[in-house]
């Protein structure tokens, strides 16, 4: 399957225009969807545009690639517009301009319930209100299939099989607002894959869980691309993390793209300096042949982020940095 994000703009101070369809959810907030994440991906491609006066955007046009079967990282700055990308990605935020299409489909014109079996998204900052269990939870991911009252027995041999798959069977019984970060994420990732995806979204999946848990759900991650099949996109902070696990990655600067391909390619000192304004000396993992990062000392860097360097073919007119 090929799902393609055409000429994508998104601002969330900015109403889409009505020609392009409706952008407001059932709240009325402009370019926010209703239903959580949304979308259906083996292959994404997003197509950059560049339009004038781009002030105020979040999004000023994207082009990447995932394929069914890798593991996808996107990178960059604070502020730089990851998880809004994410975000289009799934359906959850409608662009101003441009479109998202999964098999020639727009994702926007997709019902909820049928989107919803084809993806699935988890975020680091989701904290459970109340208490079900572990297993109730996990079976939450099979709403868009199961009738409104009860669980079959297919449900719930679907979900213990999730449950294995990440090895949360022990917490069955557990109450998810006593788990610790990481078995929580863990749990999240088991509903997400209890929806049956062709894509798994992760936002900042290894925030605030200790080097084991890190390692935990970054070799789950890449399992679930290399044995599963699924196109998993994931928004990544630490980068010897995303150069160890991801087979392909994205340096979101600004709302554009800086710098794609694989890690050796993306992850080098040059990048590094100009998109975080850090010094860095990049070697080799001696386990796998794959970037290893230290970071030597800070350097200059402007208020958004990194500075771009010049032939970046993602950096079009209007970016703060041409002010500087």
């Amino acid at each position: 399957m090929r799902v393609e994000v055409q000429s994508v703009v998104f601002s969330y101070t900015r109403r889409r225009p009505a020609e392009h369809g409706a952008g407001a959810g059932r709240s009325g907030e402009p370019g926010v969807r209703g239903g959580g994440f949304r979308g259906r991906q083996d292959s994404l491609a997003a197509q950059r545009t560049y339009q004038n006066g781009t002030n105020g955007l979040v999004l000023k046009g994207v082009s990447l690639t995932a394929r069914s079967g890798r593991f996808l990282g996107i990178i960059g700055p604070n502020g730089s517009g990851k998880s809004t990308l994410l975000k289009v990605i799934g359906g959850v935020l409608t662009p101003l301009s441009g479109q998202v299409l999964y098999d020639g489909q727009d994702i926007f014109r997709l019902r909820p319930r049928e989107t919803a079996k084809l993806v699935a998204a988890v975020s680091a900052s989701e904290q459970p209100v109340f208490p079900f269990t572990v297993e109730q939870t996990v079976l939450m991911g099979r709403s868009p299939y199961a009738p409104l009252f009860g669980d079959s027995p297919a449900d719930l041999a679907i979900a213990r099989e999730c449950m294995q798959r990440t090895r949360v069977c022990r917490l069955a019984r557990r109450k998810v607002t006593g788990l610790s970060s990481g078995e929580l994420q863990r749990v999240l990732i088991a509903r997400a894959l209890a929806q049956r995806p062709k894509v798994l979204l992760l936002d900042e999946p290894t925030a605030h869980l200790d080097v084991n848990f890190q390692q935990e759900v970054m070799e789950l991650a890449t399992d679930l691309a290399h044995e599963a099949g699924l196109t998993v996109i994931a928004v990544l902070h630490d980068l010897n993390l995303a150069g160890k696990y991801c087979d392909d990655l994205v340096i979101l600067v600004d709302g554009q793209v800086a710098a794609a391909g694989p890690p050796n390619d993306v992850l080098t000192e040059e990048n590094l300096l100009a998109v975080y304004g850090v010094r860095a000396i990049v070697g080799r993992r001696p386990d796998v042949d794959r970037p290893a990062i230290f970071v030597v000392s800070g350097a200059s860097r402007d208020a958004t982020g990194g500075q771009i360097p010049e032939g970046y073919d993602g950096i079009g007119e209007g970016s703060d940095c041409d002010a500087q």
